[in-house]
C-alpha cells in the first residue's frame, strides 16, 4: 500500500498528460477534416473589355455539399466604399459551379478610367452554410488598345 500511495501522484500526472494529448489530437483531426468540407475557389479570371467594362469568371467546387453562390467584392481605385455582387452561375447549385459577371463601365456614373487599380476578392458559399473568402487581390483596369501582346503599355 505504501508503494501505491508513493507513485499515485506520478500516475495521475501521466494520466492527465495522456488525456490532454488525446483531446488535442482529436480536436486537431476534427479541424483537419472540417477543412475538407469547405468550398474552394478553384479558378478565376478578370478580363478588361475597356471601355465597356470588365468580365469576371470563376469556378468553385466542394467535395461534400453543393455550391449555392459565388460573389465578388470590389473596391475601385481610392473609393472607401466597395461593391458586392453575385456571379451568374451555370447551374442553380452543384458540387462544381462556374460563374460569370460583367461589370459595365460605359456610362457616366460607372465610368472607370484606364489604369485604375481594382481590389477584389471572392466569397463562395455551399448548402451547409460553409463560406470561404479569398484574400484581396489587385486588378489593373487597362485599355487593351494601348497594351502590346506581351502585356506592356505602349
Amino acid at each position: 500500500m505504501h508503494l501505491i500511495s508513493k507513485n499515485f501522484p506520478y500516475f495521475i500526472i501521466v494520466l492527465i498528460t495522456f488525456l490532454v494529448a488525446v483531446v488535442f489530437l482529436l480536436w486537431s483531426a476534427k479541424a483537419l477534416f472540417a477543412e475538407d468540407e469547405l468550398p474552394v475557389l478553384d479558378w478565376h479570371q478578370i478580363t478588361s473589355e475597356f471601355p465597356q467594362g470588365f468580365r469576371i469568371e470563376a469556378k468553385a467546387k466542394s467535395k461534400n455539399n453543393n455550391i449555392t453562390s459565388i460573389a465578388i467584392r470590389l473596391r475601385i481605385g481610392q473609393q472607401t466604399r466597395g461593391a458586392y455582387d453575385y456571379l451568374e452561375t451555370d447551374v442553380e447549385s452543384g458540387k462544381i459551379v462556374n460563374g460569370e459577371f460583367f461589370w459595365r463601365t460605359d456610362t457616366g456614373q460607372r465610368y472607370i478610367p484606364p489604369g485604375t487599380i481594382i481590389e477584389y476578392n471572392f466569397e463562395v458559399e455551399d448548402t451547409a452554410g460553409n463560406r470561404i473568402e479569398t484574400e484581396p487581390q489587385p486588378f489593373i483596369y487597362f485599355d487593351a488598345r494601348f497594351v502590346d501582346s506581351d502585356g506592356k503599355s505602349r
